[in-house]
Parts: structure tokens; sequence; C-alpha cells
């Protein structure tokens, strides 16, 4: 017996080798490469931005050139700024979960509670700029751990640990050509980091020449990739009159790389069997292409010499290209049949100004339908917000929920953010 257990043993470590040769082709990656909530990306970038359905034309003056950097504010002073967000997100299929080892029956929920963006927006003689940091993407899914007893000493043991963002570090550029149109260009370099770790452990009775024998067996694999990439961006918009204009975007992603290692561990610890192996690998990176369609329309209402209101009215549309999309993991393609998305968003703001403060009031609604053909979904998303300009100082929050089926599970997320920026010369004004 403890003849056919060593050629067991050695049949399944050399199973195990092979496998760490071929880097765990048995895990599914059909959705690794996404991020939180939307393959599209979602807006922790600005209070204002995230209430009226994430459109460019609404973002704070001091991230006004984070997505189309020709709508660089016209503020008359330089300002400084930072937001907060907090979110709570699902998912439903991932690596382990309804395509590995274990399945549920609803998505797993996870959060995110930091700072999501600072920037600082300034004037160079005739050029408007806005500089910062913001993160990108949250690259995670819910971590789990599922753990089935079968009896006192048989049992399974299944966890799984994500984390990592996207880090976008970003100058923005905008040019007066002629008094109604303007030109922007923007440079992003991104730095992510995604971490996988998935820890099986099992203890059980194997037969072998009628003899029951207890094995208990332990595999970790520790997954790392690192991102850098450049993305030029290219805007224009163009104002029609005074409060009527267009806006036009295009996101060109410049292939980066990815430095990728798995490590993986196998220990049977009831022969005292431990072997571990790693490899290294440096991939080409992709991002899909976008461009983006806006118009935004302004109506204002005088009720004295000292107070006003306002009313503006904005659409949006962005098709991101992702059916030319691909993706590389430790130098094998990976197949994806993807549509592109055509995205489009409506928002409202409307405020009140008066000589000690401004109040603003927003609304936005957005169709956000997802790239992958296999589960389609579409997501929506409400949002709403409000604001407040006191002098110098300006403070922002928005709130948006996101609703949708995947697989018919219903998914709910929500993301709150709170912006707050200081006018570094006049007053501010939103």
């Amino acid at each position: 017996m403890i003849k056919s257990i060593k050629i067991l043993l050695i049949i399944v470590v050399l199973f195990l080798l092979n496998n760490l040769s071929v880097l765990a082709q048995n895990f599914e990656y059909r959705y690794e490469e996404s991020s939180v909530i939307s393959w599209n990306g979602i807006n922790i970038i600005d209070a204002r931005y995230l209430g009226t359905g994430n459109i460019s034309f609404f973002l704070s003056p001091t991230f006004s050139g984070v997505i189309n950097p020709s709508l660089i504010s016209n503020k008359r002073s330089s300002s400084a700024g930072f937001t907060l967000a907090a979110l709570s997100f699902d998912a439903f299929q991932y690596r382990g979960i309804n395509e590995g080892v274990e399945s549920s029956g609803k998505p797993l929920l996870d959060n995110y509670k930091n700072i999501s963006s600072i920037a600082y927006a300034f004037k160079l003689n005739k050029i408007k700029a806005n500089m910062g940091w913001y993160v990108s993407e949250i690259l995670r899914f819910p971590s789990f751990t599922f753990k089935n007893k079968y009896s006192n000493t048989q049992y399974g043991y299944y966890k799984g640990i994500f984390s990592g963002n996207k880090n976008n570090f970003f100058l923005s550029f905008s040019f007066n050509l002629k008094k109604r149109l303007n030109i922007g260009l923007k440079f992003d370099y991104i730095y992510g980091q995604r971490n996988i770790i998935l820890d099986v452990r099992s203890s059980y009775y194997y037969t072998i020449n009628d003899k029951s024998v207890m094995v208990d067996k332990y595999t970790k694999n520790i997954e790392t990739n690192n991102i850098n990439q450049f993305i030029p961006t290219f805007g224009l918009s163009y104002n029609i009159k005074a409060s009527l204009q267009l806006s036009l975007n295009f996101v060109y992603p410049l292939n980066g790389t990815v430095k990728r290692k798995i490590s993986r561990v196998f220990a049977n610890e009831t022969q005292k069997i431990n072997i571990s192996n790693s490899y290294k690998a440096s991939d080409s990176y992709y991002s899909p292409k976008r461009v983006s369609f806006g118009i935004k329309k302004d109506f204002y209402f005088k009720k004295t010499n000292e107070k006003s209101r306002t009313l503006t009215v904005a659409l949006e549309s962005e098709t991101v290209f992702w059916s030319a999309y691909k993706y590389i993991l430790f130098k094998q393609d990976m197949e994806r049949d993807m549509n592109n998305s055509n995205t489009i968003a409506m928002g409202i703001e409307y405020g009140t100004h008066s000589r000690k403060k401004n109040m603003f009031y927003r609304v936005g609604f957005r169709l956000e339908p997802q790239p992958v053909k296999v589960i389609k979904t579409n997501l929506k998303v409400v949002s709403c917000g409000m604001g407040i300009s006191l002098g110098k100082f300006s403070g922002d929050i928005g709130l948006a929920y996101w609703f949708g089926k995947c697989n018919e599970i219903k998914r709910n997320n929500i993301i709150v953010s709170t912006s707050f920026s200081y006018s570094l010369g006049g007053n501010n004004v939103n």
C-alpha cells in the first residue's frame, strides 16, 4: 500500500509541475482583467461629475481636464482640490466563483474607501493647464472564503484574495485657437497592480487497495501583475454661442507592458512533500480606443441684480472599441469575442447664485452596455448630487447607483464621493 501511495503522489507531483510550466491553464481568466462594476470604467474622480451621469462638461474646475482636455475651465485663477470616494460593488463570475470549484447563487460584495484624486488647475499665459493624480480603475474583485466540512476529519477550504488599482498621473493643456474653438492635449502615465492569491486546502480519505488513507493537501497560487502604460488624448470644444457648446474627445492608448509573476506551492502534509515553483513574463498591455461626443446648453434666469439662477443640460455619448481588444497572459493570446460599447448619458445641473454663495443641485442618467458577449449585461446608472461655493472654497457631494442583471442575477452597486477645492486667486466659480 505504501508503494501505491508513493506512486500516486509522484503522479500528482508530476501533474502539478506540468501545470506550473504551462502556468495553471486550468483556471478561467475570462473576466480577470476587467475592473469593478463596468468594463468601461467607473468614476471616482470628482463628485460633481459623478452626480451628473459622468458627463465631462460637468467636471469641477479643479478636475476639468481629466476627460476632455479642451474643456479645462476658464477660471480666472488657479485652484487645487481632492476627492474622497467610497463604493460598494459586487461581482458574480470570476476566477473560482461560478467558473471554478465553488458556486454562489448571488454576487459577492466588497467595498472601497479612500482618497481617489488630487489635482491642480492653473494658467500659463494663454495656456490653461490641469495636472494631478487619480485612481482610474479598481483592479480587484470581492475576496471569498468557502469552507465545506464533510465530517470531523474531512473538509474542503477555498480562499481567494484580490487587490489592486490603476493610478493615473496626468497633465492636460488647452489652447484657444479662435474665440470659439479650443483644442486640448492630455498625457497620462498609468501605473497599476493586480494581485491574486488562491489558497486551497483539503483533507479526505483516499481508498487504495481497499484501505482508506487520510490525505492532507495544500495548494497556494500567488499572481502579481504590474502595469505600465502611456495614453495620449486629443480634445476639441466649440462654442456655437455663449450658451451652446459642442465637444469631441479621442483617446488613443499606446501599448504598454505588464510584468507578471506566478508562484505556486503544493504540499502534502501526510507524506511531508513540499514543492514550489515560479514563472515570470513580460506581456503587452492593451486598452481600447475611445471616442466621445457631447453637447451642452446653458439657460440663464435673472431674478434681481444680486441673485440669479442657471440651468445646464448636457448629453454625451461614447464608443469604446472593444471589438479590437486582445488580452495576452503569460505570452498566450487569450481570445476575446467582444462588442464595441456605446454608452449615452444625460446630466442636469440647477444653480442659484448670489454674492455670498452659489448652490447647485444635480441629477444624471447613464446607459452602460457591457462589451462581453458571453454574458450580456446592460447596466443603468442614476445619479444625483449637490454642491456649494463659498468665496474661495467649493464642496460637492455625488451619489451614483449602478444596477442591472448578469445571468439573471441582479447587480447593485453604489458610489459616493465628496470633492473639495480651494481657489488660490479669486473666488471659486463652479
